[in-house]
């Protein structure tokens, strides 16, 4: 009866700073190979297929770790050592940051496409690449490497060890770009900025120690803020301002909103920060117009007339 089983090799060197040492830190390797092993364990997953993963004894020349993968399925024998080429390039190379095409890939419709057989070359490195719980291996096999520091480059290589036909695929990286493939998330900031608009006060500070936020309405919406203008500050701690239902500032209003997305590009939390400045006036409610000091001394400023006219410059 012909054997059905198929044999994965995939031979993992790290190579040392000292072509005379043959070991890195024990700790740090059992986390290298256990995110190596989450990945593979992860194709199986996909593809339904029960694999078995044996690790031979570490051998020199640096350090080099040596897995087979048995496979017990006929129909993913070829397909299966196409995956793990695609793994070892992608996980081992250098590999580009997630564009927004693979972020939005429909991974559910493009996994049957494959398990048909109907796929490229590239249906299988999107698959790779896109898939979350593989970037996550991947962050923590270089996030747990960078720091053993006898390390200077690691090349991996996967073949089919009974099919010597197959094309075996080799990929190598260096410490430098280790830190590179490590996927983080970004936040991206956007700013606005109204100019002589007015905020509802809802509810004001009036300790001076207080690290609390004032409350406001503006457009309808209830945001929280931060005054900055020192001068109509004192005026509120001495008292000079009275706040009742429906006060309302004249003010130039800034709006900052911090957006955080993860490594896969999806939306994590947002915040948003609201700072009050240069008040001119404030509604005490009765509609009645108070203005601040500051902007009275500025009207008196341009009321003045100039010491000297254009004219007798020409």
């Amino acid at each position: 009866m012909e054997d059905q089983t198929l044999t994965i090799g995939i031979d993992l060197h790290y190579f040392m700073d000292n072509d005379q040492r043959h070991e890195m830190d024990a700790s740090i390797h059992n986390k290298c190979e256990a995110c190596i092993l989450d990945a593979l364990n992860h194709l199986g997953e996909l593809f339904n297929e029960d694999i078995q993963i044996d690790v031979s004894a570490l051998e020199e020349g640096g350090v080099i770790d040596k897995f087979k993968i048995i496979l017990k399925n006929k129909t993913v024998k070829d397909l299966f050592l196409l995956l793990c080429g695609a793994l070892i390039s992608h996980f081992i190379g250098v590999s580009p940051s997630l564009d927004e095409s693979q972020i939005q890939l429909n991974r559910a419709e493009l996994l049957s496409k494959i398990k048909e057989g109907n796929f490229s070359d590239e249906d299988i490195q999107f698959l790779i690449k896109g898939d979350p719980k593989i970037l996550t291996s991947k962050n923590n096999y270089y996030t747990e490497l960078d720091k053993e520091p006898h390390v200077t480059k690691v090349s991996c290589s996967s073949y089919g060890k009974d099919k010597p036909e197959a094309k075996k695929t080799e990929a190598i990286i260096n410490k430098a770009d280790f830190y590179t493939q490590i996927v983080k998330g970004c936040t991206n900031t956007a700013t606005h900025e109204y100019l002589g608009t007015s905020v509802l006060v809802v509810s004001p500070v009036l300790l001076k120690s207080s690290q609390a936020k004032w409350k406001g309405i503006f457009n309808g919406n209830e945001i929280k803020f931060t005054i900055v203008d020192k001068e109509f500050l004192k005026q509120v701690y001495a008292k000079e301002v009275r706040f009742t239902t429906g006060t309302s500032l004249t003010c130039d209003l800034k709006i900052t909103t911090k957006t955080v997305y993860d490594a896969l590009g999806k939306h994590v939390k947002s915040n948003k920060e609201s700072e009050v400045s240069n008040i001119t006036s404030w509604d005490d409610g009765n509609h009645i117009l108070h203005e601040t000091k500051r902007y009275k001394r500025k009207k008196i400023e341009e009321a003045m007339p100039l010491l000297f006219k254009d004219s007798d410059f020409e």
